[in-house]
């Protein structure tokens, strides 16, 4: 059948816990049209935000199916999922988060406006998070 809730909740679970066939499965249903981008977004990001994820692991997940040229796929998914890992607080590792979302925004020519990473572009100071957050900012104009 389609790829619905439970398959996404298990490959966002699966990235903290068993990477590369997390990466296996998202670049799978990418192939197939089935990820839904939003629904794996949301789910990342409660499990970061609820501590049962490590920001760092998520991060390095995207940034292994990004290395396979699915810069658009991963763009989706960090697109949806940066207002939530932003707003407020931003979670750890949050320019971690903001780099990978440069290099494929840069690379599928995404567009628009993010309201969270305009406010942390607008942030002074020069931590990694708020470096990135301009350079999407920029990239993304």
């Amino acid at each position: 059948g389609p790829a619905g809730y439970a398959l996404h909740w298990q490959i966002a679970r699966n990235m903290d816990d068993d990477r590369d066939a997390a990466v296996d499965a998202l670049l799978v249903l990418a192939a197939r049209g089935q990820l839904d981008g939003r629904l794996l977004a949301g789910q990342l990001q409660a499990l970061i935000r609820d501590g049962r994820s490590s920001p760092r692991r998520v991060v390095d997940g995207l940034r292994a199916a990004a290395r396979t040229g699915a810069y658009a796929t991963v763009w989706s998914v960090l697109e949806a999922a940066l207002p939530a890992l932003l707003r407020g607080t931003p979670v750890r590792d949050a320019g971690a988060f903001l780099a990978v979302a440069v290099e494929c925004a840069s690379r599928c020519a995404a567009k628009g406006v993010i309201p969270e990473v305009e406010a942390v572009a607008a942030r002074t100071g020069s931590s990694q998070t708020v470096k990135h957050a301009r350079l999407l900012r920029d990239v993304l104009r």
